[in-house]
């Protein structure tokens, strides 16, 4: 039951998520703090919200506690092509955080341990991505 109730509002918070998509060059993307108990239930969120995007890329943080933040960029396909890259995205937003991550180009995880630096883990987030479309 209460699984289902999650992803009831799992899916809320993906279509807010979505109506709230910006644009980058021919990019479009997703970034915002979700609730989610764990990484997977991020991961989850993420790999729906890019499912739903074309040319997409999606940023997204959770607090989960006073001390814990996780990352999670999701990057489709066509994006990967054009050279952006989650692993790199994902790296400065953690260390913003004060935490570290990484990964491959589509798909990248990170931890944090200051959930009060998020708005900021999304600009610096956001500024590498454009620097990666802008070459």
């Amino acid at each position: 039951r209460l699984n289902d109730v999650r992803e009831t509002v799992a899916k809320a918070n993906s279509q807010k998520l979505l109506s709230d998509a910006k644009q980058y060059g021919d990019l479009n993307v997703v970034s915002g703090k979700v609730d989610a108990a764990d990484m997977d239930e991020l991961r989850s969120i993420a790999d729906t919200i890019c499912s739903q995007l074309k040319n997409g890329v999606v940023i997204l943080a959770a607090a989960l506690a006073a001390d814990k933040v996780n990352l999670v960029v999701k990057v489709s396909t066509d994006a990967v092509k054009k050279g952006v890259h989650a692993g790199k995205i994902i790296k400065v937003a953690a260390q913003v955080t004060g935490g570290n991550g990484g990964g491959r180009p589509n798909m990248a995880q990170a931890g944090g341990k200051m959930p009060g630096k998020i708005p900021e883990a999304f600009e610096k987030a956001i500024e590498i991505l454009k620097s990666q479309i802008d070459n």
